[in-house]
Parts: structure tokens; sequence; C-alpha cells
């Protein structure tokens, strides 16, 4: 037997997290993503992965979107749950030494390029992130 998810189940659910969680109307976007994406892919948690990974979905993508719909189950008390995949591990692509030291040469002619190479070296060093 499959998890049923109706619509209006899962606006409960919502309502809910909204009201008595009180969690952000950002959260709230996440589930309805995680609803619209059973609803492509499901009924069943295992075919629900297989669907999205066929789709072109990363592992990442799939456990996020595993994390909202777990919750929604636990909530109803279905007695599914989406397993975690392993995730690869990405490593960023940074600064080479010769790409610093042309930043670093740079000389800026203006207040507001002043202002932009000022902020990039910041977060160069203090390891900031802009977001």
């Amino acid at each position: 037997m499959t998890p049923e998810i109706s619509k209006a189940s899962f606006e409960q659910f919502v309502k809910e997290r909204q009201y008595l969680k009180n969690v952000t109307p950002r959260t709230i976007e996440y589930y309805w993503d995680c609803f619209r994406a059973w609803e492509r892919c499901g009924p069943d948690p295992k075919e629900f992965v297989v669907r999205m990974r066929e789709g072109g979905a990363r592992a990442s993508t799939v456990n996020c979107v595993g994390r909202g719909l777990n919750a929604y189950f636990e909530w109803a008390e279905l007695p599914y749950k989406i397993s975690r995949l392993k995730e690869e591990e990405r490593v960023l692509e940074t600064w080479g030494d010769s790409d610093l030291k042309r930043f670093l040469a740079y000389k800026p002619k203006t207040k507001g390029l002043k202002r932009a190479q000022m902020c990039c070296l910041l977060l160069l060093d203090t390891g900031l992130r802009i977001g």
C-alpha cells in the first residue's frame, strides 16, 4: 500500500505548520514545492526517488524534497519514509595565486569601483560569504 496525499490533507498540514509552528513564508512555499514534486513523481516512496533521479534531479535535491515529505508523513502518521541518499561531494572552484595577484594589483579609478574592491577584499580577508 502506498501513501495517499490528498490536497486537503496537505493543506491542513501546511496550515498547522504555518500557525502552530510559525514557519516562514519561504518554508510554506518549500512544502508546496515538495507536494508538487510528489504529484509528478509519486505515489510510491521508492518510485518517487527513482523518477526524480531519472528526471535529472541530484541526490541533494531528492534529499531536500524528501525531508519535506517525511515531515508530512510523520504528521499524517503514515508509516513511510523517503530514505536519505548519499550525496556527491562537490568542491567549489577557488581563485589561484595568479588570480589573486591580478586582483590585488588592480587600481580602481572611481569611488564606486574603490568601494567594490574594498568589499571584495573584506570577503577575501575574512572568509565571509556574500549571501
